[in-house]
């Protein structure tokens, strides 16, 4: 992929993520700060260094990647050890870090064993345990969690968040997973096309997306974006399309009346409920609506909501997005 224009400082100790659709640049921008892609134009500093003809292995840069890339012949500890001792520091010191470490991941009665001998995240803690050992200037990670199941990404996300906090270290994260990116980032960068999108703080964008495309990315369920004529809202000038989130909507009967403080979107033909125990999520088709409004969750009130029941969905004024032909941001 093609990384078309990208304008971003990141800070000392900063924790940046870099998220977006498949195939919109964020691993081709990682790759080019490690120096595994060519940087055709523009400048990519380290501390203030021009670095876009540093070889990688001089950058003091670590890349933990979605592959654990560990060497099945060696033992743990020496797959921990192994950067260090190419470096040849002296033997206490490597030794002193990988205690250090697996004692941080959680390793340290795995020491002795073989790759084949772990679960895929203590594969994972150890790709991890081999980069911080290098103490390098910042971590490099390229969606290390994707091959983990739901119970094992939790785990090492909070580990992720944990190695942070302790070192400090400047760190560069790339995923395709928005919990991942709401939960770590210290900013969210949000790439489409090669492009940046937005960058700001997690809550941020979710409350205010610079446009359509960054609204409907961030967020479970999706915004829902309707034509602004059809909202029933007073919209800005300009505005041709009117959002809401599905959280800060209500499903009511039909008949019930709309809250002053609300705005009465339309009715949905209900196909299906996704029941969360503390929540529920109507999705159906909006009355009317063409296929490109056609998805909308809405936050159920009761139980009494089913497949085939029609629904009102309100929300109130002071929720809504606008944007204008473009997709952008009004207000």
């Amino acid at each position: 992929m093609v990384v078309k224009h990208l304008d971003l400082e990141i800070h000392d100790g900063e924790l940046v993520v870099l998220v977006g659709p498949s195939g919109c640049g964020k691993s081709t921008t990682l790759r080019m700060i490690a120096g595994l892609e060519t940087v055709s134009g523009g400048e990519l500093l380290i501390d203030g260094v021009r670095v876009n003809d540093t070889a990688p292995g001089d950058r003091d840069l670590a890349m933990v990647f979605q592959s654990y890339a560990l060497y099945p012949h060696m033992s743990v500890r020496e797959n921990i050890a192994f950067g260090l001792r190419i470096r040849k520091l002296g033997a206490a010191e490597v030794e002193a870090r990988v205690v250090e470490a697996a004692a941080a991941l959680g390793l340290s009665t795995l020491l002795e064993r073989k790759p084949r001998q772990l679960s895929g995240g203590q594969r994972q803690r150890v790709a991890m345990a081999r980069a911080i050992v290098r103490r390098p200037k910042a971590f490099l990670f390229d969606e290390p969690l994707s091959n983990l199941d739901a119970k094992l990404r939790l785990e090492v996300r909070a580990e992720i968040a944990a190695l942070r906090r302790r070192t400090g270290t400047t760190t560069v994260y790339v995923t395709h997973d928005q919990v991942e990116a709401m939960t770590l980032a210290d900013r969210i960068v949000v790439l489409d096309g090669g492009v940046a999108q937005q960058v700001g703080a997690p809550l941020d964008l979710y409350r205010k997306p610079a446009n359509a495309f960054v609204a409907t990315f961030l967020g479970t369920p999706t915004m829902v974006l309707l034509e602004a004529a059809r909202a029933g809202a007073a919209a800005p000038p300009g505005a041709q399309q009117v959002g809401a989130r599905p959280h800060d909507a209500r499903a009511r009967a039909p008949a019930a009346p709309t809250p002053a403080e609300a705005v009465r979107l339309g009715e949905i033909d209900v196909e299906i409920v996704e029941r969360l125990g503390q929540e529920s999520f109507a999705f159906g088709r909006l009355a009317g609506a063409s296929a490109a409004t056609a998805r909308v969750g809405a936050l159920l009130e009761d139980d009494a909501a089913k497949a085939g029941a029609r629904l009102a969905i309100d929300v109130p004024r002071d929720r809504l997005h606008f944007f204008d032909a473009q997709g952008q941001r009004l207000g």
